[in-house]
């Protein structure tokens, strides 16, 4: 079962997923704390206001990033932070748009890198157009587009 931890409190990544889902579009800690025990999981108060906060800041820095220029190197206002179990500190998470020639469709999929140095967008995205480059499992899809949104840093790591 796959958990996230986000200020000390371990939730299971389907819960939290449905709470991130339901903050993007607007609802209130109440009104999602009676939505999820009405569906099965009882969440703490306390518990639903830590994910709405989290969650309004990924989207307020969010917006920061895509105003960003290409070559500004991010810092510590542009992070999220997060805990994860890879060893680098920094991640930078997107949104990628590819055409696959055994479909014949586009896919949009999100793309991550995980790194110990914290990179501007434009590096992070050429360490993505090299990772099709050199990675198999993309040899039948062709990189249409990318856009960085997020900036991450593991919790507890220095900068």
């Amino acid at each position: 079962m796959a958990m996230v931890t986000i200020g000390g409190i371990r939730f299971i990544k389907q819960t939290y997923d449905i709470m991130q889902g339901l903050f993007i579009r607007g609802w209130s800690g109440n009104r999602v704390q009676t939505f999820m025990s009405g569906i099965g999981p009882g969440v703490r108060r306390s518990s639903v206001q830590l994910v709405r906060r989290h969650v309004l800041d990924i989207v307020k820095k969010q917006k920061i990033v895509e105003r960003m220029a290409s070559d500004a190197r991010p810092t510590k206002y542009h992070l999220v932070e997060e805990e994860w179990s890879d060893p680098h500190r920094y991640l930078t998470y997107g949104s990628q748009t590819v055409f696959n020639a055994d479909t014949g469709l586009e896919e949009t999929t999100p793309w991550q890198i995980y790194d110990d140095n914290l990179p501007n967008k434009q590096t992070a995205l050429n360490q993505l157009f090299e990772k099709h480059l050199l990675d198999e499992r993309y040899a039948s899809k062709t990189l249409l587009h990318a856009e960085v949104l997020q900036f991450k840093h593991k919790k507890g790591a220095s900068y």
